[in-house]
């Protein structure tokens, strides 16, 4: 069996520089154990990173690198509702409500108890009920 401890180290810092929205670092170190191919690290673990990744990239405003990053997720793990999420979002932020709801529904269809897939889901109904209204 493996030591999984330098990983688990490694996530919970990466998960810290999150939380302290220190974006850029997020994103560099993804880069670095990506760089690295630890053998420690199984498909759902990198997708989870490519995840933070993401979200790290998307709240740096870096829609085209977040993209990319959800889509690798979702390679590596086609089970990850967080990465659904964050394509949601970005094709929200482009004003591509259908799609935003297609990957919204997908993340709620994985999870039904994700609130990121729930809240999403509402605020992209929203904005597709007030266009359909100012049309009507």
């Amino acid at each position: 069996m493996h030591n999984t401890e330098p990983l688990e180290v490694l996530t919970n810092e990466i998960d810290l520089l999150f939380t302290q929205k220190r974006y850029d670092e997020v994103v560099a170190a993804v880069y670095l154990v990506e760089s690295q191919k630890i053998e420690l690290i199984d498909d759902t673990q990198l997708s989870a990173l490519e995840v933070i990744k993401g979200f790290s990239q998307l709240c740096l405003e870096k829609l085209d690198d977040a993209m990319l990053s959800f889509e690798n997720a979702l390679n590596l793990d086609p089970e990850s509702s967080q990465a659904c999420v964050g394509l949601g979002e970005i094709f929200y932020l482009r004003n591509k409500d259908g799609n935003a709801k297609l990957m919204y529904e997908w993340a709620v269809k994985l999870d039904g108890e994700n609130p990121g897939a729930r809240r999403g889901l509402e605020k992209v109904d929203a904005a597709i009920l007030a266009a359909v209204s100012v049309v009507a």
